[in-house]
């Protein structure tokens, strides 16, 4: 039998019990107060890729007004949103999407849109469906933000 003194068994436990993860970085700059405050915007994962979508129509029709970061903690607002498909008629789906976009904290909402577009059952998944639920919310951010 092998006996360990305090210390000993101090450090056996130390070395077993794994180190917490890092907390997220703070974000960098001051929580804005107004969607035309907002510089650069961090894009959240959503579904159906929305997000791809949406990236790509700000960049091509918001190019000298927003800047679409990587990193959450570089932004002054994040746009989070969902997407989906309803049934609408019994040929006809209604695919839907709605974002919102709040300061970098996530505590005050600057902006909120909804958006839908009539299609074949199936459509929604396809980049067509998609793609123009992105043009028709970018459209709308882009009204908001003159």
């Amino acid at each position: 039998m092998v006996f360990l003194g305090s210390a000993a068994l101090q450090a056996q436990n130390k070395a077993a019990t794994p180190e917490p993860a890092p907390a997220s970085p703070a974000p960098s700059g001051p929580a804005v107060t107004s969607l035309r405050e907002v510089k650069k915007l961090y894009v959240e994962a959503m579904p159906n890729e929305l997000d791809k979508y949406i990236r790509a129509e700000i960049v091509a029709k918001m190019p000298n007004r927003l800047v679409i970061v990587t990193h959450k903690e570089d932004a002054d607002a994040i746009m989070t949103g969902t997407s989906g498909t309803k049934a609408a008629t019994v040929n006809k789906n209604l695919s839907t999407a709605t974002v919102t976009i709040t300061d970098n904290r996530g505590s005050v909402v600057l902006w909120t849109a909804e958006e839908s577009e009539r299609a074949m059952p199936g459509w929604s998944k396809m980049a067509g469906g998609q793609k123009r639920i992105a043009e028709k919310l970018v459209d709308k951010l882009k009204d908001s933000t003159k």
